[in-house]
């Protein structure tokens, strides 16, 4: 694998999941599987040696044009 870098920062590995509650599922539903995808994202990461972060980041980055701080 070949790592990438921009401007002289090196490249970072992301895991990242989505925060949304599935259509049409029960209150209690929504914070456990919110809960369980970000526990499989973390375990993933840190196999990995990666990150983790919620899909909102690389929405608000493309909105303002630029990677934004992660906020975890």
């Amino acid at each position: 694998t070949k790592k990438l870098e921009f401007e002289g920062v090196p490249s970072k590995f992301l895991v990242v999941y989505n925060l949304d509650p599935p259509q049409g599922c029960k209150l209690g539903e929504e914070v456990s599987i919110i809960w369980q995808r970000m526990n499989d994202a973390e375990e993933l990461a840190s196999s990995t040696g990666s990150e983790v972060i919620g899909h909102t980041w690389i929405l608000e980055s493309i909105a303002a044009c630029k990677l934004q701080p992660f906020v975890i």
